[in-house]
């Protein structure tokens, strides 16, 4: 599948979620919420107790840094299983769900739920 990791993440009542951090300097700064930036996240840490080769942490590195490179990447069915499953692990249901309802195609770029039958 062909994800666009520029789509902003955003509440229940359709307000996109702002990513807070502080710069180098300590200043506070916001930006939207992003696939991007959530799966990037996902890609980088383990779980705890997780056990994985360097092979596999080093495809995870390998994705993470073209999810940040690229605004668009394609994906392959195992690699969206797996990114599921270590969102699921990682993040509360209001970030999995739409996460994972993305890379299902079943969110999309107007936000709307879609019906797959």
């Amino acid at each position: 599948m062909l994800l666009d990791v520029t789509r902003e993440l955003k509440t229940l009542y359709g307000i996109v979620i702002q990513d807070i951090s502080k710069d180098d300097k300590g200043v506070e700064t916001k930006k939207p919420l992003t696939v991007r930036s959530v799966l990037a996240a996902v890609l980088v840490t383990n779980v705890q107790g997780e056990k994985q080769s360097a092979a596999e942490q080093v495809e995870r590195f390998m994705l993470a840094s073209q999810m940040v490179r690229d605004d668009k990447i394609e994906l392959s069915s195992e690699q969206v299983t797996n990114i599921k499953k270590w969102t699921a692990s990682r993040y509360a249901p209001l970030i999995t769900g739409q996460i994972c309802m993305i890379l299902e195609e079943k969110l999309d770029a107007t936000d709307e739920v879609q019906s797959k039958e």
